[in-house]
């Protein structure tokens, strides 16, 4: 299993706002849910703003990944990073909702609804500049 980690510059008035999508692929299980922290933690060292966990492509998690989930809850919490999810599979999100942790974490049903509502930018135009391989992460510079 590997994580893609996109991130977005975008241009504000005054300042920059760092914005990392990462997306995880196949399932989260105990083999690989750390993993997600650990790539987080990695995210977390461009202090990002807004970091997005597309779960589009994640078709199954076990407990390990909800407990993953909440400790890079936490993290985020701590570095002053909001921290979002979304395009959840249907199995994903029953259960968030039977563990009621969909009241806890941001949940959105798109990529481009978290755009919209977390980053205000009206039309968005990207530029591929860079990338950089981690460890077991593929970053993407916009």
């Amino acid at each position: 299993m590997h994580f893609i980690a996109t991130t977005t510059v975008k241009h504000a008035t005054t300042q920059l706002d760092r914005i990392f999508i990462i997306h995880p692929v196949n399932c989260l299980n105990y083999n690989n849910a750390l993993n997600l922290q650990q790539t987080f933690t990695e995210v977390l060292s461009f202090s990002p703003t807004l970091c997005i966990i597309d779960l589009s492509k994640v078709y199954f998690a076990d407990s390990s990944a909800l407990f993953q989930a909440i400790a890079v809850y936490k993290n985020a919490k701590q570095q002053k990073c909001r921290l979002v999810f979304c395009c959840l599979q249907p199995s994903i999100k029953l259960m968030l909702e039977i563990t009621q942790l969909d009241r806890v974490f941001e949940i959105f049903d798109s990529l481009e609804d978290v755009l919209k509502q977390c980053t205000k930018i009206k039309s968005a135009t990207f530029l591929l500049k860079k990338s950089k391989q981690f460890s077991n992460v593929l970053l993407d510079f916009l």
